[in-house]
């Protein structure tokens, strides 16, 4: 508890002023409660990430029936290694190299989440072993056996047949009664109606929980004349681009969704409850590796601005440099990250950001996640003297201190496990569990101020060009996931639409001019 107090005091400082400072002076199942279960907003942005294949070299439905073919047939054999206990070890890219608990990949097959009033309900695929997948087509929802009576998952072309010979036919024009739809509601609202559908269709529902995943079989988007194909692709796993668009070809329920459309794009929208976004990524560089790499992977570099009706999106490679340059500096990619991040937000609106960025728990048995939280002491000092510098500053002072925030921010994320926001997290559960008072700390405006993030993050690396995106978590907040590549850093930025305040494309382009100037301090130190 000591440890726990004097981080929150260490963390508050850079954010108050001295008068508010002076007044200052797992939990798994807890957590899966209060992130997720207990939340009653609409799955989509709010809490369901949106993940983007490469582009693939296909067009026309013929394309996009081979394609989902194949997209099946991969993610059936990574589910294969996962139940027949297959050798899959993620290690932690740190210098000790310890292996991270792999239990969230036996939660992501076969898993939904049960929408009830107040608090919903998970099922774990890993009670069962599922024999088919849902396929979804213009609303219209199929039941599609994955294995034969060998217990060997079909073949290619006989996946194909399935799917020309019994979906298509079926499927032809949009389902009148879109009943998809209701799984991106409120959850409350969804909970209601879903007690009356079960009451009559108890049989159908029970087919599309057990089901190992949904694959949707997307029309073409139409999201706007100015907008890319990158951009309707992210649009499209992220949400499905409205009831005009996919929304309704969904069932938001389901942990894993392939999304395949006519043109190309594919991806994946997964429901956030049974994991962490790397087992996600890492069953999309699987699908890459086994099907896609030779034949129908299309490369293309671009840097485009997302803009919808619910929030707003920029999603850029950086191609100036990437991790490789950084650690030639001698610095940890992801702490130089954060700190350009954080100075972007600072030359925008001329304060602080509050930083939430996602470090796994892994290394625990069934972890999930804890807070790196920013900014400490030393990365506010350097920030705001960064930022008020003139060609009269001394850089050698500056490359100093940024090298001191680096390590600062390097050394927290090292300590990850002993954290202070699940242990304040979980007294306060207990508290609410025997009915007994919070601990004053919890109710403070330092606090509360605290918990309301400016800058929503987290680093999910995969080793093909597949992009995250998540909705920012506060009206004032961006969303911005990244992944450092070896000579490219890619960024996905989302925002609020009716925020004024808070505009993605503004924050790319000063976070690639930040970027270029922090790369630009270190060389200075460099030269001969």
């Amino acid at each position: 508890l000591h440890n726990t107090i004097s981080k929150f005091i260490q963390f508050s400082r850079p954010i108050q002023n001295d008068d508010e400072y002076q007044k200052t002076i797992e939990l798994t199942p807890w957590w899966i409660d209060v992130a997720y279960l207990k939340n009653r907003a609409p799955l989509p942005i709010n809490s369901s990430p949106g993940l983007t294949f490469p582009k693939w070299n296909y067009s026309g439905v013929d394309g996009q029936i081979l394609i989902a073919a194949k997209v099946i047939q991969s993610a059936v054999r990574f589910y294969e290694k996962i139940i027949n206990l297959k050798r899959l070890i993620d290690i932690a890219k740190k210098s000790n190299g310890y292996h991270l608990d792999m239990s969230q990949y036996q939660l992501i097959f076969g898993t939904t989440r049960i929408p009830a009033c107040a608090k919903d309900k998970i099922c774990y695929g890993k009670e069962k072993k599922s024999n088919h997948i849902i396929v979804i087509r213009n609303g219209h929802l199929f039941q599609l056996p994955i294995f034969n009576s060998s217990g060997k998952v079909l073949g290619i072309q006989q996946l194909i047949d399935e799917i020309k010979e019994n979906i298509l036919p079926l499927s032809s024009e949009s389902n009148p009664y879109p009943i998809c739809v209701m799984t991106s509601e409120g959850r409350d609202a969804w909970a209601e109606v879903y007690n009356r559908i079960k009451e009559v269709n108890a049989d159908a529902i029970k087919i599309i929980e057990d089901s190992l995943f949904t694959l949707c079989l997307d029309n073409k988007m139409q999201i706007g004349d100015q907008s890319s194909d990158l951009d309707i692709q992210a649009s499209q796993c992220l949400h499905g681009g409205g009831i005009r668009n996919n929304s309704a070809n969904r069932w938001f329920d389901k942990t894993i969704q392939f999304v395949i459309g006519t043109d190309g794009y594919c991806g994946v929208t997964y429901e956030h409850t049974p994991a962490e976004a790397p087992p996600i990524a890492n069953l999309m560089d699987f699908i890459c590796d086994e099907m896609f790499i030779l034949l129908y992977y299309y490369k293309k570099k671009s840097s485009q601005a997302l803009i919808f009706g619910i929030n707003k999106m920029a999603v850029d490679t950086f191609d100036k440099f990437g991790k490789n340059t950084i650690k030639n500096h001698g610095i940890s990619p992801d702490s130089f990250i954060q700190i350009a991040m954080q100075t972007a937000y600072y030359r925008i609106h001329r304060k602080l950001a509050i930083v939430y960025e996602t470090a796994s728990l892994r290394r625990f048995t069934e972890g999930r996640t804890e807070i790196i939280r920013s900014p400490c002491f030393m990365t506010s000092m350097f920030i705001t003297d960064f930022v008020n510098s003139d060609d009269e500053a001394d850089h050698n002072l500056l490359i100093e201190m940024l090298r001191g925030a680096i390590q600062q921010h390097k050394k927290y994320n090292i300590e990850v496990g002993d954290g202070m926001d699940r242990h304040l997290l979980a007294m306060r559960l207990i508290c609410q569990e025997k009915d007994i008072e919070v601990p004053r700390i919890l109710e403070t405006d330092i606090y509360k101020r605290m918990m309301h993030f400016t800058l929503s993050t987290s680093q999910v690396p995969s080793r093909n060009e597949i992009q995250v995106a998540f909705g920012p978590s506060a009206r004032d907040c961006y969303g911005i996931c990244y992944n450092p590549r070896p000579n490219e850093l890619q960024f996905a930025i989302t925002t609020f639409k009716d925020n004024e305040m808070t505009k993605s494309e503004e924050f790319i382009k000063e976070l690639g001019l930040v970027l270029n100037d922090l790369n630009n301090l270190l060389n200075r130190n460099e030269k001969p």
